[in-house]
């Protein structure tokens, strides 16, 4: 996770007052704070610190990047705003002509609040595993910024075809497979959407659903599509966030959505493609395997390093 303290010029460089943005994000989690100038200057410690320029305004960074627990310490309060962004849900497993579905997004928020001197708990969320023929996936772990949480997203559902296991819900919904059980995993609005049911009737080219993303549920681009997330420039750089993993499909990858979705496998070739995990620091879901008469595993979804 990442937390950054804003600072905005005075007349000189040397009148540096401390504004308070505070971000945070690992391959999972994103949490970003950020304070108007009127609100008074913000003092605060934690992570790894760094700084960059945005329009003319300065921003001291607190970098928090391993899954798990820390802190964050405001010694000098006021108004925050923030981004706050779960971890990816696993991509669901292959197996013979059962292709699994994306894994949802991390639930995507943000919005205003105030901080006083105090320490603040910080969680980043792990990203879920991937599900395999004999087990299901994972969802992602939830990131939280004190009392505000955004969950994990949902599991891709996959499995054997005669006994497929559902995708599962989460922030954003994990993609339904193409086995036996069409089950979509429901996303939580406004933190995210469902995810995609995949081709009904299951025929060729056998695309499992996409997992929903931030901003669009799964199969919203094309069937097995992950959904997209949403941009945020607050970290410095603009970005995607919480896009939902691609579902797996014969013959070729379905994509993932804008914000670190996996892509989903493909079967009916030899040797079948792999899914991909979903991308680093962005809380995007593993996309889904495809097979064609072997077991194939999921991806995971965005994990901390």
């Amino acid at each position: 996770m990442k937390a950054t303290d804003r600072l905005a010029l005075g007349l000189g460089l040397r009148h540096i007052l401390m504004r308070g943005v505070t971000a945070a994000w690992a391959l999972a989690g994103v949490l970003v704070l950020a304070l108007p100038a009127r609100a008074g200057w913000v003092a605060a410690t934690g992570g790894t610190e760094t700084y960059y320029e945005q329009n003319g305004v300065y921003y001291h960074a607190h970098i928090f990047t391993d899954a798990g627990a820390g802190t964050f310490t405001v010694t000098q309060g006021g108004e925050v705003e923030y981004l706050v962004v779960g971890g990816g849900g696993g991509g669901g497993g292959a197996y013979h002509e059962n292709n699994g579905g994306g894994g949802g997004a991390g639930g995507f928020q943000t919005a205003v609040t105030s901080v006083v001197a105090s320490t603040y708990a910080i969680v980043v969320g792990a990203g879920g595993a991937g599900g395999t023929e004999t087990a299901p996936g994972s969802n992602g772990g939830l990131s939280a910024f004190d009392s505000i949480i955004s969950y994990g997203g949902g599991a891709g559902g996959g499995g054997k075809s005669a006994n497929s296991y559902p995708a599962q819900h989460g922030d954003s919904g994990g993609g339904a497979a193409i086995g036996n059980n069409r089950t979509v995993g429901n996303g939580t609005s406004p933190r995210g959407n469902n995810g995609g049911t995949g081709r009904i009737p299951a025929g060729t080219p056998w695309e499992a659903g996409g997992g929903g993303g931030a901003s669009q549920a799964g199969d919203t681009g094309g069937l097995g599509w992950g959904g997209h997330g949403v941009v945020s420039s607050i970290s410095g750089l603009t970005a995607f966030y919480a896009g939902g993993g691609g579902g797996g499909q014969d013959p070729s990858p379905l994509p993932g959505g804008n914000g670190g979705g996996g892509k989903g496998g493909a079967g009916a070739v030899f040797p079948p493609i792999a899914p991909t995990a979903g991308q680093a620091n962005t809380g995007g879901g593993g996309g889904g395997g495809a097979s064609d008469g072997i077991s194939i595993p999921g991806a995971s979804g965005g994990q901390a390093s």
